[in-house]
């Protein structure tokens, strides 16, 4: 089950269409409910009785809300804590595994905006490096009880076939990203194989030193010219 705050289904369908998931044959076949509801029409309570019986009448394996933080308009974070403890309660009561995601502001990147994490299994922070002209999204694991997890960042990347995760580029305590990564892999892939192939490198600099070589000597013999030239003036 999907239940999407301030977002149509079928906007959020054509998205996914649009990187290589495509949702809606199992829409169709009823294996996925979508519900829709606006965040600031009703109170945290009403959500989360609705996200309850729908819990009860379909007895979904997995659930996910996007975004939970959508609750909190126009109440704030206090005033709905104890609706969202609640539904969480009952989600976990249920057996259903509950997948929620929630928006956070530049200086709240590493928190919840809803404070879940304390009773969340595992934590994925999705966050944007900037870096030159780009913004590139950066993956990282913040939290996973009881499975072993790394905590490398990952770039994450959305194509038309699909959601990949890549090694960001670390240098000088920083990172590289996008298309400053895969410049700088290429350039010191390139520094490596010449250093690798000595052979190569020797021929290299043998090539360089022969054109010298002769840009040299046609520069003298350019020079040898106009000497003769200037001798038979005289």
């Amino acid at each position: 089950m999907l239940i999407l705050f301030d977002e149509f289904p079928e906007r959020v369908v054509g998205h996914l269409r649009s990187v290589g998931i495509d949702l809606q044959p199992h829409v169709d076949s009823g294996l996925l409910r979508i519900e829709y509801a606006i965040g600031g029409s009703l109170s945290p309570d009403h959500h989360g009785a609705s996200i309850r019986e729908w819990i009860i009448d379909q007895r979904p394996d997995v659930i996910a809300i996007d975004p939970l933080s959508s609750l909190m308009k126009p109440f704030g974070r206090a005033a709905i804590w104890p609706a969202v403890e609640f539904l969480l309660h009952a989600i976990r009561i249920s057996g259903t595994t509950a997948l929620l995601t929630s928006v956070t502001t530049g200086t709240e990147e590493e928190s919840s905006l809803l404070h879940v994490s304390t009773i969340a299994d595992n934590w994925v922070h999705l966050a944007y490096g900037i870096r030159g002209a780009e913004r590139n999204r950066v993956l990282t694991i913040v939290k996973a009880r009881g499975v072993a997890h790394s905590n490398d960042l990952r770039e994450m990347i959305l194509g038309s076939d699909g959601v990949s995760l890549t090694e960001v580029y670390p240098i000088d305590g920083g990172m590289l990203t996008g298309t400053t990564r895969v410049a700088r892999m290429r350039a010191d892939k390139a520094r490596h194989d010449l250093e690798a192939n000595p052979v190569r490198n020797d021929a290299g600099r043998l090539t360089r030193t022969r054109m010298q070589l002769l840009d040299d000597m046609a520069q003298l013999s350019d020079q040898l010219r106009r000497m003769d030239a200037s001798d038979h003036a005289e």
